[in-house]
């Protein structure tokens, strides 16, 4: 983590006291999470599903696990269609954004790259630290999720238990960015299911107008944050259902085999 984003970081108020939480239930309408992100694990096999090359924790680019080059030569359709065989054939997380719905995420994450989520889990609520890091590299932003009570303990040493990357190397020829997600960093870490809904709730407030105020005061206004209203909106979300936010990933009735 660079100097001064650790020392953003240090200097929150917020992140240097505990946080006592209640233990609300967090339903949908129909007893689940409102799946506004619906991750694809369809069975697809694709031709040219061989450009992908197997994923590892220490390479973060497009180009580290695609050629990129025979990529670029395809439309659309055929890049979502070799992303997705390429996420079921890893059994990973994932997702094909919408340029535009990668622009507002991208935007907000850069005005406010802080934010804290209480994450419902074991009957009560695991308080998640969201960093975003929109300078990972030249074609690739990062969204780092780590507990805060490791985060409080550890700092920026603190090990992440989930982390985003938006993949933008097809963004102005093709309409779209790549995301994948890695997980499973020790045997502690969140399930699969988890980590989808953990990635609901951040999207539930960096792409929600109204909800996107709480982050933007938790960067900004850190005086007048107060995290009671978090915890409102996260227990309103099965009454509010996703609010119509844009649906982040490519559908799998839009995946022919």
């Amino acid at each position: 983590m660079a100097a001064a984003f650790t020392s953003r970081l240090t200097h929150h108020a917020f992140l240097n006291r505990s946080i006592q939480l209640s233990k609300p239930a967090l339903m949908s309408r129909n007893g689940r999470f409102c799946p506004s992100i619906q991750f694809n694990r369809s069975v697809v096999r694709h031709p040219l599903s061989r450009a992908l090359s197997t994923f590892s924790p220490t390479k973060k680019s497009l180009g580290s696990m695609a050629k990129v080059d025979l990529l670029q030569s395809l439309p659309a359709d055929e890049v979502k269609k070799v992303w997705i065989t390429h996420l079921r054939d890893k059994d990973a997380l994932g997702a094909v954004v919408p340029s535009e719905t990668f622009q507002k995420i991208s935007s907000r994450s850069t005005e406010s790259p802080l934010f804290v989520v209480p994450m419902p889990f074991n009957g009560g609520f695991l308080s998640i630290l969201l960093q975003a890091d929109v300078k990972y590299n030249d074609n690739t932003i990062a969204i780092h999720f780590t507990r805060l009570e490791m985060y409080q303990k550890e700092g920026s040493a603190a090990q992440p238990i989930l982390n985003l990357f938006f993949f933008t190397d097809f963004q102005a020829a093709k309409d779209i960015v790549l995301m994948k997600g890695e997980y499973g960093f020790t045997s502690s870490d969140l399930t699969p299911t988890q980590c989808q809904q953990l990635i609901q709730l951040w999207q539930m407030f960096v792409l929600s107008d109204k909800n996107y105020e709480l982050m933007r005061k938790f960067n900004h206004e850190p005086s007048t944050f107060k995290f009671d209203d978090v915890l409102d909106v996260v227990r309103n979300f099965s009454s509010e259902g996703d609010g119509g936010l844009p649906n982040i990933t490519l559908d799998q009735r839009d995946i022919k085999s």
